[in-house]
């Protein structure tokens, strides 16, 4: 796959800014999903992070081939995954966390192309993400694979394994094109919009 108007952070301390990640702050749930190329990494590279120290951050970190998805407040607790992290090859990723769930499970979740990972956790996890100002990036100051991202969202709610399917069969480029009635949609797409809108709605 070669996803055109993709952004490259190219390791070191590139990174990207979010101006207004308000959604996150304080937040017991939310999503942040993305397509991710992901060419180079080694230990404690951050895909995304919004840190004052390991006890206040919301981070997700590359630990060799093991993904990291740390929700920390007042304690360093957090979800991992030893699968291997595929290089130079296009994935959608999706981070969940609902901390309304009553197990660590259902308050953090991983989904990568649609599918859910295999979680374990070193501890409880909060009922609420940490309430700091510190602006979330993607990358960091502090140490970064080299990798592209492009059409990533960031939700305010924790989204279901449905609306994460749909969000990868409809690419946000082509529903921006749907929108503005630049494209005719397919028969497919518009069950697809039907199917968003009737979770949406509930």
């Amino acid at each position: 796959m070669n996803k055109k108007s993709s952004v490259s952070i190219s390791g070191g301390t590139d990174y990207v800014e979010v101006e207004n990640d308000d959604f996150i702050i304080g937040a017991s749930e939310f999503t942040i999903e993305s397509w991710i190329n992901v060419q180079d990494f080694s230990t404690w590279d951050q895909l995304f992070t919004k840190r004052v120290d390991n006890y206040n951050r919301v981070s997700v970190e590359l630990a060799g081939s093991a993904i990291y998805f740390e929700i920390c407040n007042g304690s360093n607790t957090y979800g991992y995954t030893n699968m291997a992290v595929s290089k130079d090859e296009w994935h959608h990723y999706a981070f969940v966390y609902n901390g309304d769930g009553v197990s660590n499970n259902e308050r953090m979740q991983i989904y990568i192309d649609g599918n859910p990972i295999q979680l374990n956790f070193n501890a409880t996890l909060p009922t609420t993400a940490p309430d700091n100002l510190v602006p979330l990036s993607l990358g960091s100051v502090d140490a970064n694979p080299s990798f592209e991202f492009t059409e990533t969202r960031l939700w305010s709610r924790a989204l279901t394994l449905d609306e994460i399917s749909n969000a990868i069969d409809m690419p946000f480029l082509r529903l921006q094109q749907i929108i503005n009635e630049e494209v005719v949609p397919t028969e497919h797409e518009i069950d697809k919009l039907d199917a968003a809108l009737e979770l949406y709605h509930g």
